[in-house]
């Protein structure tokens, strides 16, 4: 019993074949071989033609990237602001090999160079310096013609011997229209690995030739011919051709026709050929057109409906039936374990940012064909969740996020959704009937949750959260929302942490308003347009100015920012280091200048906790300060006392090491930090400056504060400044009470170098007798 589907087939041709092969016409060769012929020939400019299209299709996606680039508002913010971070986020080494990108480069609307990013070594190397790709880059955008540059397109160069596709594409606002903010590159390689993959796609063998390469012949016994195409770009002929070659079919099929036709008659052919192919459609065709109509209804994947091939009995198409089904199924399985991968956090399995997205969408629909439910999106931040890392390890700083995921899902219901952003940031959806105050009541018991005590390493710890929540109006996206949420957290922890926040327009204002003054800060940071400004500091049992306390100073075209409004910018953006840099080399100076009149001024610069953590401030003001040749004991550095008491265990060995460098410390604003006598005595400061809210405490007849002050002072040997003297009764009680160093607008607000020198030239004596000892080692 023939059981096999080949084997019925075979047997089924050659009775056929046996019964109808007789006779054939020697006239129907000839005709038979020219028709074979023209057809070899067709068949090859087919070939030909998918060749070109097999080469020119990742050419089309790489320029498909580039214009997906090119229309991304990061895109133009990078143009307008170099950001080194844009790059490194969005160029990374996997990235770019995986979308087999070697280099990519931003070029402004000269065409000049504006930044690039190169893969070296499975390295993304950020530059903003020439290289021959940026050159090539450049070159393309000097050939394009105006209205070549406001539109995609790619060319094909010789950079260093290796042909490069370059693809191009202006760079514009989202949407793709209007001003062309510049042009983005992308390039590759074509080597021969890349060479090797087109003739893997195509089945051909390729070579891509520059022009004035010779070319091998072939030997006389390879039954090959070698095809030609010149490669064409957006600017019209490369220099490079395309060789494939192609297996000399025409002479060999002309010989087997030959031999086949003169075996058989036209009629008997005829017959065959009908025959053949009822049996193979009726046994294998009319099956495989069913398996092809299915598979090509899963061209598009539908992870909800899983195909399924026909088995109609043990044949070898059965069999493949089974196995395509059993692949399937292992694919669907894949499938599902892939994507709860993609949106699940590794460390508190939680969802992910991905995932809070995707049902933040859901919901949203939901939402809107339920305008009485109410959704929120809620995003938590730990407060001070660095301290827990940097004070116990990241593995107590893991437990922490872990015990807070638990938390969150104890909190949150079935139809609320809680995921984690990414370091010790998570954020919910709500979904509820309450309103207002049912996302209030949400929001406490999601606080409450978070302030209790975590356990770790045998050590509890108590932290808070600091809340922002938006809601969702029917016409907010799901972007916005987030970002809003986002704005109200940074309010609940400016607010004081701890606490919810509900997002307000007013809140977005604010923002744009912060941006703004940032980012002309910034500026004036780079062009070194800030100054410092100098309040003196007098001693009362000679009248004279001892010191001088620098501060900083910006005039912008609408006249002076107050400090209050740059400081605290300059602060959350990093941007007080070089600030603070800048004003104490300008005081540095403006003190040797100084000191050539008044020799014995010292100056007291203020030092943030960034500048004092940073590694590489101490070295630089060393330098700064030994240039103008003062000595190191005429500069003194100011910290909060609040700072130094929130960071004191990181910051001791800081301290130190400036003291070591010849520096001496003063404690700014004491008195409102919170400082354990213990942690006072072992400070290396040398100086306590009372805060100006104690001072103002004496109008109102409450000196105690300054009077404890000034004696523990006394006991520790330390000198002591009282800053924010205004009045003449505060001078005088102050006397009274021993303080010998004051500074305040009773003697002098700050003032620019120009009119301080005026000052101190002018100045009159009037010393004060101090009534109470100060320790004989506390000067300034």
């Amino acid at each position: 019993m023939l059981k096999t589907l080949r084997i019925r087939v075979l047997a089924s041709l050659a009775l056929l074949l046996a019964l109808v092969g007789w006779g054939s016409s020697e006239a129907f060769v000839s005709f038979s071989q020219r028709q074979v012929q023209a057809l070899v020939e067709r068949s090859e400019l087919e070939l030909m033609h998918r060749v070109m299209l097999g080469f020119q299709q990742p050419i089309a996606a790489l320029v498909r990237m580039a214009v997906d680039y090119g229309v991304w508002d990061d895109s133009v913010e990078h143009l307008r602001k170099m950001s080194p971070k844009y790059l490194e986020s969005n160029y990374t080494p996997f990235s770019m090999e995986s979308n087999e990108t070697d280099f990519v480069v931003y070029l402004n609307v000269e065409g000049r160079l504006h930044s690039a990013v190169e893969l070296q070594a499975h390295t993304a190397v950020v530059s903003v310096a020439s290289s021959p790709a940026t050159e090539a880059a450049q070159s393309i955008w000097a050939q394009l013609s105006l209205q070549q540059r406001q539109t995609s397109g790619y060319a094909v160069r010789s950079i260093q011997g290796v042909a490069v596709v370059l693809a191009y594409s202006p760079i514009r606002a989202s949407g793709g229209q209007g001003e062309t903010f510049g042009t983005i590159v992308f390039g590759r390689n074509l080597n021969p690995d890349n060479i090797a993959k087109l003739t893997g796609l195509t089945g051909v063998p390729l070579r891509l030739l520059a022009a004035g390469v010779a070319r091998p012949e072939p030997p006389p016994s390879d039954h090959r011919h070698r095809a030609l195409r010149t490669v064409t770009d957006s600017t019209g002929a490369s220099e490079f051709t395309l060789e494939a070659e192609l297996p000399d079919l025409v002479q060999e099929v002309l010989r087997t026709s030959a031999r086949a036709i003169r075996g058989s008659a036209l009629a008997v052919l005829v017959v065959a050929l009908l025959s053949v192919a009822w049996v193979t459609n009726r046994l294998i065709l009319g099956r495989l057109r069913r398996f092809s109509d299915l598979a090509r209804s899963q061209q598009q994947f539908d992870p909800k409906n899983m195909p399924l091939w026909p088995v109609q009995g043990q044949d070898e198409l059965d069999d493949l039936a089974r196995a395509l089904n059993e692949l399937m199924r292992r694919l669907f399985l894949a499938h599902d374990t892939l994507k709860a991968q993609a949106q699940t956090d590794a460390l508190t399995q939680l969802g992910n940012r991905l995932y809070f997205f995707e049902r933040l969408e859901l919901l949203l629909a939901l939402q809107r064909r339920q305008p009485d439910m109410t959704l929120a999106v809620l995003v938590l931040n730990i407060d001070d969740f660095r301290l827990v890392n940097d004070a116990l390890g990241h593995e107590s700083g893991d437990q922490v996020l872990i015990e807070t995921a638990r938390r969150l899902r104890a909190q949150a219901r079935e139809s609320d959704t809680v995921v984690r952003f990414g370091d010790d940031e998570f954020a919910l959806i709500a979904f509820l009937n309450g309103g207002e105050q049912g996302i209030r009541v949400f929001a406490e018991r999601v606080l409450a949750a978070i302030n209790r005590p975590y356990s770790c390493n045998g050590s509890d710890v108590a932290l808070t959260g600091s809340l922002g929540i938006s809601y969702a109006d029917g016409y907010t996206s799901k972007e916005k929302l987030v970002r809003n949420a986002d704005i109200a957290k940074h309010a609940a922890k400016a607010a004081g942490k701890g606490r919810y926040v509900f997002f307000s327009a007013q809140m977005y204002q604010r923002v744009q308003e912060r941006m703004t003054l940032e980012q002309a800060l910034r500026q004036a940071v780079a062009e070194e347009r800030l100054e410092p400004w100098f309040q003196p500091i007098v001693d009362l049992t000679t009248g004279r100015v001892v010191a001088l306390e620098a501060l900083a100073r910006w005039q912008r075209e609408d006249g002076y920012c107050p400090p209050s409004q740059f400081i605290p910018i300059a602060e959350e953006s990093d941007l007080i280091r070089p600030l603070g840099l800048l004003i104490a080399k300008k005081s540095v100076a403006a003190l040797s200048l100084i000191r050539q009149t008044h020799p014995d001024i010292t100056m007291g610069v203020n030092l943030s906790v960034r500048q004092l953590r940073s590694g590489q401030t101490l070295p630089l003001l060393c330098e700064m300060v030994d240039a103008q040749l003062l000595p190191r004991a005429s500069i003194h550095f100011e910290l909060t006392e609040s700072d130094v008491a929130k960071d004191y265990l990181l910051l001791e060995e800081h301290l130190k090491l400036y003291v070591q460098a010849g520096f001496s410390l003063h404690l700014d604003d004491f008195g409102t930090g919170q400082s354990s006598l213990h942690r006072l005595q072992s400070l290396p400061v040398s100086t306590l400056k009372i805060d100006k809210s104690f001072i103002d405490l004496i109008d109102t007849g409450d000196e105690r504060f300054v009077q404890t002050i000034l004696l523990l002072s006394q006991q520790l040997g330390l000198a002591v400044i009282a800053e924010g003297v205004e009045t003449q009764h505060q001078r005088d009680r102050l006397h009274a009470l021993g303080c010998r160093f004051i500074q305040g607008f009773f003697y002098a607000q700050p003032m620019p170098l120009v009119e301080l020198l005026a000052f101190l030239d002018g100045q009159t004596p009037v010393a004060y007798t101090v009534n109470r000892s100060v320790p004989p080692n506390a000067s300034l």
